[in-house]
Order: structure tokens, then sequence, then C-alpha cells
């Protein structure tokens, strides 16, 4: 990294004892071409190296599904645009990727290790939407899932005789870190999270759930993001917005209005909602809720980000 620098700033000579904006120096010894002896010289290295090495460029990478999901995010750490589906923020040494992987279970993990790859970060959040699964949930309320389970998309029996749920502990050494901080600039709770591989209605994903776990929700992507960094030696956090209550539905897969690469697609969602004008209610509540939400994600994820 430092020898990037180098070829992009020159090193410039600078007179002996002046050196009050730069602490590191380099003598030369020798003699040049027309015989002055260069011995008392003294050089200054750029200033970016210096910076660079004391203070190591903290990366991080923030997935989620679809723009809006971020869009109040990008504007509050004015992010600039970097490729497809992919922005740039920058706070003092912290270094923010924001990264689109679009709905659904594959669409998260292959957009999530191509990220990993391209941004290399230290640390990882999966950030979005989430269906409510306990009672009292309200439009905005966040959650850091400190576990992660897998819904098969199809019908499961967890009890005698059956299998236990695909899990993973996202509590890791810096959880409580993270939750500390969110909830101090945001507020929010501890809980947990159960991703669809296929969509399906709450009930269905109600008696998947062990028992005793605390706010629970359910979403399409945390799963497998969580399963792709796990693979890497990258931290990992998951924060979630709610934009439906445990008692509401949207009475249609998310997946049947989604384009190529898992976005939204504004004529099939159109074509869905003409085709059946008994969902447009159920559209329009989302439409306030989800901006709601994209709100309260916007506020905890820039006060994570200023606080590093």
């Amino acid at each position: 990294m430092c020898m990037f620098y180098i070829t992009l700033f020159r090193v410039r000579p600078v007179a002996k004892n002046n050196g009050k904006n730069c602490d590191r120096k380099s003598k030369k010894s020798g003699k040049r071409e027309g015989g002055r002896d260069n011995s008392e010289r003294r050089y200054h290295l750029p200033a970016a190296i210096i910076c660079y090495e004391r203070h190591p460029t903290l990366k991080v990478l923030i997935l989620a599904a679809l723009k809006q999901e971020i869009k109040y995010l990008l504007k509050d750490l004015s992010a600039r645009k970097s490729g497809k589906g992919t922005w740039m923020a920058r706070h003092g040494k912290t270094e923010a990727a924001i990264v689109l992987t679009g709905m659904g279970v594959e669409n998260a993990a292959v957009r999530a290790k191509s990220a990993l790859m391209a941004h290399k970060p230290s640390l990882v959040i999966s950030a979005g939407f989430a269906g409510a699964l306990y009672e009292g949930a309200e439009y905005g309320e966040l959650v850091c899932p400190a576990k992660a389970f897998l819904h098969p998309g199809a019908p499961f029996h967890s009890g005698p005789g059956g299998s236990a749920p695909a899990a993973l502990e996202l509590a890791g050494p810096r959880y409580e870190d993270f939750f500390g901080t969110v909830s101090k600039k945001a507020g929010a709770r501890r809980g947990s999270i159960v991703t669809l591989s296929v969509w399906v209605e709450k009930p269905a994903v109600r008696s998947f759930l062990p028992a005793g776990l605390s706010f629970p929700l359910c979403d399409m992507e945390t799963f497998k993001i969580a399963e792709t960094v796990m693979k890497t030696d990258a931290e990992f956090f998951a924060l979630r917005s709610i934009t439906d209550k445990s008692d509401e539905e949207i009475g249609i897969s998310p997946m049947e209005m989604a384009g190529a690469g898992g976005q939204i697609s504004t004529s099939l969602a159109v074509w869905r909602f003409v085709s059946n004008p008994g969902l447009i209610p159920r559209a329009l509540r989302f439409w306030r809720s989800s901006d709601k939400a994209a709100r309260a994600l916007s506020s905890a994820l820039k006060g994570f980000i200023l606080s590093l």
C-alpha cells in the first residue's frame, strides 16, 4: 500500500529541522552527479503514507437486498456511486462499501461472496427489512439477531423423530459492542431471525421456530450472508427493521415482483397489483411502513459508522 503512495507522490527534499508537518525523516548519503554532498539533506515521505501506517483504514461492508432499504443511509453518509449496486462512503479512518445483494438466499450468497472478494472488509453488516414474528412489534423497530435459522421452504418437523433446524450463532466476540452502540444511538432489541428459502406465510414460519426465542423475525437473506461471511476472517453483524407486524401478511411473495438480480421490477409489481386489486391496500401500508423502517436503519447504521 505504501508503495502505491510513493508512486503517486514525489519525495520532497526539505530544509534541515523544518519538519513541523511530518515527523518521519530519512537521510540520503553519497554524492550527486555534480559532486555535491547530500548527507545533510533531509526528506519527507508523503503525509498520506504516515497516516496510513498509523491509522489503518477500517473497511466495513454493508449488505442490503434492496435500494429502498438503504436509500436514507446513502444520503446520510454522502455515499458516492461506485459501480452497479455499489456505493462508497468514508468517515475518518472508516471506509464503508454499501452493496445490494438482491432478494433471496441464492442472490444473497452469490453477491455477498463477490463483495467480500472485492472489498476485503474486516466487518460485515447485513441490514434491511424484516417481518415480525412476535407480538407488540412496531414499524421501524430495530432488532439485532443473535441467532439465525434457515427455513427449508417445505413442511418441517422438529419434534420427536424430526431434525433440528439449521442454525448459526451470530453473537460473536464483538456482538455486545455492536448491539450496545446501536441500542444507544437508535434503540434496538436483541433477537433472532429465520431466513426463508422460499416465501411462506407467518403461521408456517412460527410452527418452525424453536421454543423460547426472543423477538424472532423473518427475512430472505441473513442466514446465507452470515454463512458466507463466517468462512472468512471478517466479523459479522445483522440489523433488521420491522416493516410488517406479526399479524400482517404482504399477501404475495416479493420474488414474484423481482426482476434480474432479485431487485423489484416496477412493471412486474404494477402487473401483480392490477391483476389482484385486493393487494393494493397492503402494498400502500407496506410502502408507508418501509419508509419508516428505512429511516430507522439509516439512523442506527450512521450512528455506528460515526462511532468507529
